[in-house]
């Protein structure tokens, strides 16, 4: 196309501006008309043949229905083809699996798959119907028809069974329907004793009550309904959805102190909260709840109220109590003594059938009084199936291990090891190992085993140079089974159904709450008529004119509660030649704290109510106590003008200690042996009546033994049983438990006098406290071990301490300082829990 005039153009109009204007439209149409002949013949070389009026339709087709333009027809086709062969092979698939989902697991082909789904649905069914009717379910338990219908008044299915007479209840037709008496078939009448099927207590059930108002969330309410019956306590109340604080409290005056605590999530309406917490049910314990509850303005016996109660708290103080309104909630004590029936029931089938076995007898371990060589001994009698008890006697005390091996020709190969600290005569090992009976297996041991000369087997002994420590050892023995010596060792087969029954104590001991003995800061009380109480050796004494009530033991005790006054005066008369002794008190279960007698005022309190517990702590060890009564005198205890002074007693159980210095608490807090240096609440007996939840009754007297007399001239042990002074006998005492440690003054005294007179004086404590147990405790120092060992080993109820390995620190080699007064407290009060159980002394 040519180009343009443009700066050439004239400016004029004349003739020949106006002849370039025509001849620059000329060049334009020329051009425009070239361009659009060389475009018409290039679509006419692309379409080729194709008629005009079809060339327009050609373009369209390249278009597919998406809106897809393709660059030729061909290329839309190739795409189509390609997508209909992709659609033609799935749809072979498709059919393939469609011909295989007619066909079940077990090769049957239905005719389409909804008849193969509709057939396995019926069998589902069919199934799950036949299970649930296998399935026992345990049903939901009210106490009466009342208490259903007030939580389901609108029906709920399932069953329902109520306790007053034991019918079940299903909801048809809008109502509840009695079904008669649930599970019933194969009971027959008036066979099983319903007491003996009781195993919970619900004292106020309060389902069936109507409570409209809700309490707020951040208060503490203490319920005025005190736990009288001991057990496992679980709470059921109607709640606000949420979260709520529960207390198990114990009422000390106007102080309630946290036992248990349990946290828990909440719904709307009735429920029962299983707490385990455990109520020992003697009226001073309460239920608490922290959080949103339902109740009723009256007709209750109101609650105690905390304001804005911190959740974390230990105790709450309050005097607060809120008369008649009534809490919904209610307690339900269930029985805590399950394992004391399992037990009753155990011993009534041991009466029966033999639970334990002794399937090659029981030897008369008193024949076997040779010692052996201190040595591994395999004993050659091969174990028969059961779980394995050892018996074996020892001639001394010693530590030693016992083991079940098993023997390939001449070597042995440990399968269990038990060590033990035997004691004097026949000792008893559980392995807890089972053996198979194959008659490989057999007992071994190392260390002293007492045998005698003929009458068994033989055995096998350990070869020199071979050694054994752990399980899994083998070692090498010397064949001396030719020989007829027989050891004192024997084996129990202990049957399944004892080991059973010891796996359902474990179990119910796993879940019950571990109460700790000392976890009592306080004894419990009873009031007593008179103005105090005493426990101990307590007699009439007239006094620089003043008539008291006298001890010379350290040790004794005495008690009494205190109200509306802030002062307490403890007043004794001075009844001391060498030195004042010290008294030692606690309040409300505080730490002990001393002070002489002559200074009789005690720390102020508030007007509430008091119990003060009052100990002889220190005398010097050479007042003339026996012929001269010089000891600690009692005269009286004052308060302000309109105070009152109750005597109260302890009902926790009872220990009488019999013994000398390290009874009495000589030289505990120096080497002093006066009232600086000697405490009875630093002393071994103080520390074990204290872990057993008990009170001590004291009798200890320094330098004096079995065959000796000691300080303050009194007389060797048999004479002071039934004397408390020379010229007084003792009152009778009921004690729950006598523990006996003497022996480490008697050094002069020959082995045969001692034994004699340590004979008689067991006789007369077996008689004067016939049914009591009486634990002997072997002097800290060894003394007269043999000889106390040979007095305790026959007796029935008479059971030997042991304190070799006690490790007891003392301030002059032989007293127990205040660390070995706990040592040994603790030590002795273990031993007593593990024969006397822990139940004993709560």
């Amino acid at each position: 196309m040519d180009r343009l005039k443009t700066n050439e153009l004239s400016l004029g109009l004349d003739q020949g501006f106006r002849g370039d204007l025509i001849d620059n439209f000329e060049k334009i149409q020329n051009g425009i008309d070239g361009q659009g002949d060389a475009l018409n013949k290039q679509i006419e070389d692309m379409l080729g043949n194709v008629p005009l009026q079809d060339q327009n339709e050609v373009t369209q087709a390249r278009i597919d229905v998406n809106g897809k333009s393709y660059d030729t027809l061909k290329g839309r086709e190739d795409a189509t083809q390609a997508t209909a062969e992709t659609a033609l092979s799935e749809e072979r698939a498709t059919l393939v699996e469609v011909k295989n989902a007619r066909t079940d697991t077990n090769s049957k082909t239905y005719a389409s798959i909804k008849e193969r789904l509709d057939n396995q649905e019926n069998s589902l069914n069919n199934n799950i119907n036949d299970k649930l009717s296998q399935i026992s379910a345990v049903p939901e338990t009210f106490v009466n028809l009342a208490a259903l219908k007030s939580k389901y008044p609108t029906g709920k299915a399932g069953i329902f069974v109520t306790a007053d007479n034991g019918h079940k209840y299903i909801w048809v037709n809008g109502s509840w329907t009695d079904s008669g008496v649930y599970q019933s078939v194969g009971v027959a009448d008036k066979s099983i004793d319903p007491i003996k099927l009781q195993t919970t207590s619900v004292v106020n059930n309060k389902s069936g009550k109507t409570y409209n108002v809700l309490s707020g969330n951040k208060d503490l309410y203490i319920l005025n309904e005190p736990i009288s019956e001991a057990g496992i306590v679980n709470v059921t109340g109607k709640f606000s959805s949420g979260t709520v604080y529960l207390y198990l409290l114990k009422k000390h005056s106007d102080k309630f102190i946290v036992i248990e605590k349990s946290v828990i999530t909440v719904t709307e309406g009735w429920q029962s909260i299983f707490t385990n917490f455990y109520a020992e049910g003697g009226g001073d314990e309460y239920i608490g709840v922290l959080g949103s509850v339902y109740y009723a303005y009256e007709g209750g016996t109101g609650f105690y109220n905390y304001s804005s109660a911190d959740n974390t708290s230990t105790e709450f103080i309050t005097n607060q109590l809120v008369a008649n309104s009534d809490f919904s909630l209610f307690t339900t004590i269930e029985n805590s003594k399950l394992a004391n029936v399992i037990d009753k029931k155990a011993n009534e089938l041991g009466a029966k059938i033999p639970i334990n076995q002794f399937k090659n007898g029981i030897k008369d371990l008193s024949e076997y009084s040779v010692a052996g060589a201190n040595t591994t001994y395999v004993f050659n009698d091969p174990l028969k199936q059961g779980n394995i008890i050892v018996h074996i006697k020892s001639n001394k005390v010693q530590n030693a291990n016992i083991y079940i091996v098993k023997k390939d020709d001449l070597r042995f190969t440990v399968l269990k090891k038990i060590n033990i600290d035997l004691v004097v005569g026949e000792n008893v090992i559980d392995m807890e190992y089972t053996s198979d009976g194959s008659g490989y297996e057999y007992i071994a041991s190392t260390g002293v085993v007492s045998y005698s000369y003929k009458g068994g087997f033989g055995f096998y002994q350990i070869s020199q140079g071979s050694t054994v420590n752990n399980e899994g050892d083998v070692f090498n023995a010397d064949d001396h089974t030719d020989v007829t010596t027989d050891f004192a060792v024997y084996p129990e087969y202990k049957s399944d159904l004892n080991k059973k029954i010891e796996k359902i104590s474990e179990d119910i001991d796993s879940i019950t709450p571990k109460l700790l003995l000392t976890d009592y800061t306080m004894p419990k009380y009873s009031e007593i008529v008179d103005p105090v109480g005493f426990v101990g050796r307590w007699f009439d004494k007239t006094v620089n004119g003043v008539r008291t009530r006298t001890t010379i033991n350290q040790g004794s005790e005495l008690y009494f509660k205190v109200k509306n006054t802030t002062t307490i005066n403890v007043n004794f008369v001075l009844n001391s030649d060498l030195e004042t002794p010290y008294f030692a008190y606690s309040i409300d279960g505080s730490a002990m704290e001393r002070q002489l007698i002559t200074t009789s005022s005690l720390p102020a309190v508030t007007t509430d109510e008091h119990i003060v517990r009052v100990v002889v702590d220190g005398l010097n060890e050479h007042e003339d106590k026996w012929k001269g009564e010089k000891g600690v005198s009692f005269n009286n205890v004052t308060v302000d003008s309109g105070g009152t002074v109750t005597g109260v007693l302890p009902k926790n159980r009872k220990i009488m200690f019999f013994g000398d210095s390290i009874t009495e608490g000589i030289r505990v807090l120096s080497m002093d042996a006066n009232p600086n240096g000697n405490s009875a609440t630093g002393a071994w007996p103080f520390i074990a009546s204290e872990q057993l939840n008990s009170i001590s009754y004291r009798v200890g007297f320094g330098a004096s033994g079995v065959t000796t007399g000691g300080s303050g001239y009194v007389p060797p042990l048999l004479q002071n049983i039934d004397n408390m002074t020379a010229s007084k006998t003792t009152p009778y005492y009921e004690p729950d438990i006598v523990v006996v440690n003497i022996g480490t003054n008697d050094g002069k005294s020959t082995s045969s006098n001692f034994i004699t007179q340590f004979n008689t004086a067991l006789d007369r404590l077996s008689i004067k406290y016939s049914g009591t147990p009486i634990f002997v405790i072997l002097p800290f120092n060894g003394a007269k071990r043999s000889e106390i060992t040979t007095c305790v080993s026959d007796r029935t109820n008479v059971y030997l301490i042991d304190t070799v390995k006690w490790g007891v620190s003392t301030t002059d080699g032989v007293h127990p300082n205040q660390a070995g007064g706990i040592t040994a407290g603790k030590k002795t009060a273990e031993y007593i829990i593990s024969v006397l159980g822990k139940n004993y002394f709560i």
